[in-house]
């Protein structure tokens, strides 16, 4: 019989035999996929869906050891934090897509422990976006109004303008900048407050009703 042949034909000889079947290891790969890739950094990839959930996967050059994995290996994996994102659990599945049963290793979940199963798997750390909330109000009331305000996505960037009335004239925003409109790169919640002054005129005319009262 051919080598590697699972069943063997043998004349038996007029003495003991022994026979020794050979096994090779069969090896796995932790496969990382990414679906709707839009970013690629040194060390994974992310992909945005539609309803704004994040998916992280880790390159495979970061781990060299991911294409020859064996039965009941350990695996560790931990989701870092991304900027931005809040991480929202692991998804890890087998070729068949059966989940496989992960231990935590840290709170929440962002690390996570399982022994390599008699298949390939697939494992993605998913995230959503974090919203922040840019406010803005007015250091004298009636004296104007601001726009722009809202709840944005990390990243993205705001517009916002103060409007006076007429009695009024803008003069700074209360972190000192003069720009207006001002843009905004979202990174955290805020809150600006637009600085008015009354017209010199109505002061002159305040100043002059004053007097003759």
């Amino acid at each position: 019989n051919a080598a590697g042949d699972q069943t063997i034909t043998f004349v038996m000889p007029a003495s003991n035999v022994t026979i020794q079947a050979n096994y090779d290891a069969t090896e796995y790969t932790l496969e990382i996929s990414h679906d709707g890739l839009c970013e690629v950094h040194d060390d994974h990839f992310i992909s945005k869906l539609d309803n704004d959930e994040i998916h992280y996967v880790p390159a495979l050059e970061a781990n060299e050891d991911l294409d020859d994995l064996n039965i009941g290996d350990e695996v560790t994996l931990t989701a870092p934090e991304i900027a931005g994102y809040r991480f929202n659990g692991w998804e890890v599945k087998d070729a068949n897509n059966n989940t496989i049963n992960c231990t935590p290793v840290q709170r929440n979940n962002v690390s996570i422990r399982f022994e390599m199963p008699a298949n390939h798997v697939t494992a993605i750390a998913k995230y959503v976006d974090i919203d922040y909330v840019v406010a803005a109000n007015v250091n004298i009331e009636g004296a104007g109004s601001v726009t722009g305000v809202g709840t944005f996505h990390y990243g993205n960037v705001a517009t916002l303008e103060a409007i006076n009335t007429t009695c009024y004239h803008f003069t700074q925003w209360s972190d000192g900048i003069t720009d207006n409109p001002r843009t905004i790169t979202v990174d955290k919640d805020s809150t600006l407050t637009a600085m008015f002054e009354r017209n010199d005129t109505l002061r002159g005319i305040d100043t002059i009703v004053a007097f003759y009262s």
